[in-house]
């Protein structure tokens, strides 16, 4: 399995090598996810040990996280912004490019619809329920890996945003203002998900990420969230007021309820 993934690794850097531009707006695009893209698959991997899965698992674990976002960059070159409602959905794209480079040609068969399937739903509202218990696995398992990089992103990013870095992609375009809306606020009292349509501030996106809390699948996933203070920091990053912090009040105490010591524990 390892030439396998060296393999897979290899056709990925030649991919994205494609894809380089003179305007350095357009090429931190690029590069960032890049950086991105080693840094799920740096999760994904720390999780594969806290969950002891075994080797077959971790290649498609492994395998997954590498290729998850390959559809980013035709998106990015195309349409210059990484919103996928005013693109290309990101996930179909990407398998759309799988199956035209077939890097996973190789592969046993079972090996690349897990792969896949965990790709197509790693950006979607949900994991779908008609999902066999393996590829919700390795679906929870992506999710989880990416949205423990995506925190480090936006973290960092509205921590920058204080010397003045802006970069309107990260943000997806929305207005910077001190704004959000109830309903976003309402969905996390309810310990909804938060709709990325609903989105109409870069508050109601930074709510969006803070209510992700709700969708992190592994205990393992979940201590790493705690222990990088990534809520605390974007919470910092809003306005306070009363409803904002009753909503970040209930996520802390999701949070206190959830974290454990059993590393391999689920929390669906």
């Amino acid at each position: 399995m390892t030439d396998k993934f060296k393999k897979l690794e290899k056709w990925f850097e030649e991919y994205t090598g494609r894809f380089q531009s003179r305007d350095t707006k357009i090429q931190v695009n690029f590069d960032l996810k890049i950086l991105h893209t080693k840094k799920v698959l740096e999760n994904a991997e720390a999780l594969c040990l806290d969950l002891q899965i075994n080797a077959e698992d971790i290649f498609i674990t492994r395998a997954a996280a590498l290729l998850h976002d390959v559809g980013r960059f035709e998106q990015f070159n195309k349409y210059r912004t990484f919103v996928d409602k005013h693109s290309a959905d990101h996930a179909e794209l990407g398998l759309q490019i799988l199956d035209d480079e077939a890097p996973l040609a190789e592969l046993p068969d079972n090996i690349t619809n897990y792969i896949r399937l965990a790709i197509q739903h790693h950006n979607k509202l949900e994991v779908p329920d008609h999902l066999d218990n393996q590829a919700k696995f390795f679906t929870r398992l992506l999710r989880d890996a990416d949205k423990l990089d995506i925190f480090r992103v936006v973290t960092e990013y509205y921590e920058q945003q204080k010397s003045g870095h802006q970069n309107e992609a990260i943000v997806l375009g929305l207005p910077d203002n001190q704004h959000y809306s109830d309903h976003v606020i309402e969905d996390i009292l309810n310990h909804r998900i938060v709709k990325s349509q609903d989105l109409k501030t870069i508050n109601d996106f930074k709510l969006l990420q803070m209510a992700w809390i709700f969708d992190i699948n592994f205990v393992a996933a979940l201590n790493r969230v705690h222990e990088r203070k990534y809520l605390e920091r974007i919470y910092e990053s809003l306005p306070k007021d009363d409803k904002i912090n009753r909503a970040y009040a209930i996520i802390n105490e999701f949070v206190a309820d959830n974290c454990k010591k059993d590393l391999k524990a689920r929390l669906w």
